[in-house]
């Protein structure tokens, strides 16, 4: 077993133990959705050990190029802000002292899409943006928050 593969058991065997993980049942996901898995972010967010501990296990699997490309982190306020949050400070203790600090951005949800505030979307201006989420039921979360100027 390689060392992504042993992430992936570790992370999968604590999310389950935390029960953030769920499965084998029928969630409505309240999109119009349902399915038989269910990753709960508000056992997700309670501890703050788990939210730096899968921030962590998610910088060893990503791709060395994604990471080193990466200006900000960006996330929407309603789960995903915290999690981007702790990813950008994980990523710039990774890094020499002479890289740019990682900068952190939270999307506000509007009703009809994401925004930023004026400061945020001047500083995410013709730099490089890791958008995180929470959650990924229908992807709509990403798609609108990656369309914001």
């Amino acid at each position: 077993m390689n060392r992504q593969d042993e992430l992936r058991q570790q992370a999968h065997t604590k999310l389950h133990e935390f029960e953030v993980f769920m499965r084998d049942g029928h969630f409505d996901y309240g999109n119009g959705f349902h399915g038989r898995v269910y990753l709960n972010p508000h056992k997700l967010f309670r501890y703050p050990s788990t939210i730096w501990r899968l921030a962590q296990d998610l910088l060893d699997v990503l791709p060395g190029e994604l990471l080193a490309e990466t200006d900000v982190v960006a996330g929407p306020v309603t789960g995903g802000a915290l999690l981007a949050h702790t990813l950008a400070g994980l990523l710039d203790g990774r890094r020499a002292l002479t890289h740019p600090p990682c900068s952190f951005a939270p999307f506000s949800n509007t009703g009809d899409g994401f925004t930023l505030r004026d400061f945020y979307a001047h500083q995410m201006r013709g730099r490089r943006v890791l958008i995180a989420d929470d959650v990924r039921n229908t992807g709509k979360n990403a798609a609108s928050a990656s369309a914001v100027k």
